[in-house]
């Protein structure tokens, strides 16, 4: 019946007053409805015991030629929705409409199921200060790096829900958080991490970090990693997997706060680069660490504050 209705503004209406779980069942498995009305279908969002059903018009940017297909996320602030366009054809975002949006601080984020990269989400997002993944089942994810770039004025982010089992490239992830106080990554997945470059860098409001549950086996690159994170006391890293890391270049550099570091485990190969990588420490680190492995030499521990 719904197939014969030719205005699909009508049609619309109608779906509009459809209870909610027959309105899933007539999207989800009638092709004829989807391609009338041009929608894309995010998944039913659990909310107050109650599904909402969300449908997101499958609309091409105007300035977009109309052979290229985009992607979107689907972003919740106080009921109202945001698109991110991701173009399919490099994988990367095209328009992000709330990077500068000075009214809105918290975002709930609800992935689309064939968003493969989240490289550059909320870079920039300078007004943002909370985000919260509820919501992120995809597996394929392979790039998470600068997702969070230069947002100055988060505050507090949960991404314990994240997917992250197949994301390689993790650099920059954090970077210039410089208000980031509380970062939940509890069930953050790096087995198959090769970069972590500059991935806490600056987040100079951290004052504590759990990274019991990282997985560092596969890591390549580590340079800069937690540099400037100056308000660091405490940092146990001691499950940390070295053996593949050939570049640790100033990974505490500006870590003026650090007094206690546990990387009793670390064994620092020959090859391994070590340049700067406690410099402007604290002498306690130096202290603490300077006989752990005969590869870290006085280049290690530039400008050390006594």
């Amino acid at each position: 019946m719904l197939n014969n209705v030719k205005n699909k503004y009508i049609l619309m209406k109608i779906l509009s007053n459809c209870q909610e779980n027959i309105l899933l069942k007539l999207i989800k498995y009638n092709k004829v409805i989807l391609k009338r009305l041009n929608i894309s279908i995010i998944e039913s969002i659990i909310r107050y015991n109650t599904i909402k059903i969300e449908i997101i018009p499958a609309a091409i940017p105007e300035d977009k030629k109309s052979n290229e297909h985009f992607q979107f996320i689907n972003i919740n602030k106080d009921r109202l929705y945001y698109h991110i366009f991701f173009n399919e054809n490099n994988e990367e975002i095209y328009r992000n409409y709330f990077t500068k949006d000075e009214n809105i601080s918290k975002i709930t984020l609800f992935i689309d199921k064939q968003i493969k990269t989240l490289k550059e989400l909320f870079k920039d997002c300078i007004y943002v200060k909370e985000v919260n993944i509820t919501n992120c089942r995809r597996r394929n994810i392979y790039n998470t790096s600068k997702m969070f770039y230069g947002c100055t004025s988060l505050t507090k982010v949960d991404v314990s829900n994240l997917k992250t089992d197949n994301v390689e490239n993790m650099s920059w992830m954090f970077y210039f958080c410089t208000s980031l106080e509380d970062v939940n990554i509890s069930n953050l997945n790096t087995s198959n991490a090769t970069n972590m470059e500059y991935m806490f860098s600056w987040c100079k409001s951290l004052k504590e970090l759990n990274l019991s549950n990282f997985d560092t086996k596969n890591v390549i690159s580590m340079e800069s990693m937690f540099a400037d994170c100056r308000s660091l006391k405490s940092l146990n890293i001691f499950n940390f997997n070295i053996s593949k890391v050939i570049n640790m270049k100033y990974m505490f550099e500006a870590c003026n706060s650090l007094i206690n570091l546990n990387i009793s485990n670390f064994y620092i190969a020959h090859k391994t680069e070590t340049q700067f990588m406690f410099s402007n420490c604290n002498m306690e680190v130096k202290n603490a660490i300077y006989n752990l492995n005969k590869h870290l030499n006085s280049y290690s521990f530039r400008n050390l504050k006594l």
